[in-house]
């Protein structure tokens, strides 16, 4: 009985120790559901209106594609092989075996081999693309009946005139990188001066310094940080009825089709050899 219990109390802690890593504890990898996954991506995205991620393709003028790698921990192969025989050592009542194999998982617990690493690459739609904005409703002033139908079909016709002139919807994409790439490459102490930083730092108020699209292709290797608009919510998903019947009509969500409208694509610093990158959340 004692046996039994240090062999309970030996997997509790492990468990406790590895969901202190950070990375979620999936002993079954069939029993992931990567449509929650997407959808708690979604919401932390929407919460904190930015995320970090790989472009996957080219950059378009319209968007691109960004990639994240959802991590989770599941039993490793041959800890789940030792606790199937240990199980059945336990129902056929062969305690020395049971003892043994107790002796193995411990060992496996000592040189980290319980869990073992995977990752499901999650790739997400973004949009550069917002429609034109149409003007601000002002409250109008008072006005008879007469003039404000009259101004209301002349504002009709206006905004008319004004989608035929540009209907196609404007890129509000902004690129920027949080270090400047070196002046001349051949001349490693060669330096910008105060009118070139004031040039390519363009608008003071945002972060880093100017990009353009390329930069972003030519760092698809690393994780970018993707600042999403305000206007983004994330999609809700009602817990069913207890008791009511699901309609045949009703579908389920899309998530793998909802565009993530990026207002803002930011280039980190490269990381310093063998030093993570304190931009990208996670990085060691």
């Amino acid at each position: 009985m004692r046996f039994v219990l240090r062999l309970a109390m030996f997997v509790s802690a492990v468990t406790l120790v590895v969901s202190m890593v950070g990375a979620q504890v999936v002993p079954d990898p069939n029993k992931v559901d990567e449509n929650k996954i997407r959808l708690n991506m979604l919401t932390k995205f929407a919460k904190d209106g930015k995320f970090t991620a790989k472009v996957v393709g080219d950059v378009e003028e319209e968007g691109c594609i960004a990639q994240v790698d959802y991590e989770y921990q599941k039993f490793s192969a041959g800890y789940q092989d030792a606790l199937a025989k240990y199980n059945e050592a336990r129902a056929k009542k062969d305690f020395n075996t049971a003892k043994a194999l107790y002796g193995q998982m411990v060992e496996m617990g000592k040189k980290n081999q319980i869990y073992e690493l995977e990752k499901i690459p999650l790739q997400f739609k973004i949009t550069f693309k917002t429609a034109a904005k149409a003007d601000d409703k002002k409250t109008p002033d008072k006005k008879d009946k007469k003039d404000a139908k009259e101004d209301k079909t002349d504002k009709k016709e206006a905004d008319k005139k004004e989608a035929d002139k540009d209907d196609a919807p404007k890129s509000m994409v902004i690129f920027r990188r949080m270090q400047l790439p070196p002046k001349d490459p051949e001349n490693p102490k060669a330096t910008y001066t105060l009118a070139e930083q004031k040039e390519l730092k363009g608008d003071p108020k945002l972060v880093g310094w100017k990009a353009e699209s390329k930069d972003i292709d030519e760092a698809k290797e690393m994780p970018l940080i993707f600042y999403i608009a305000k206007t983004f919510k994330a999609p809700v998903i009602k817990a069913p009825v207890k008791g009511k019947e699901k309609k045949d009509d009703e579908e389920m969500l899309d998530l793998e089709s909802i565009e993530l409208p990026v207002i803002m694509i930011v280039i980190p610093p490269p990381p310093k050899e063998g030093v993570g990158n304190p931009l990208i959340p996670g990085a060691k």
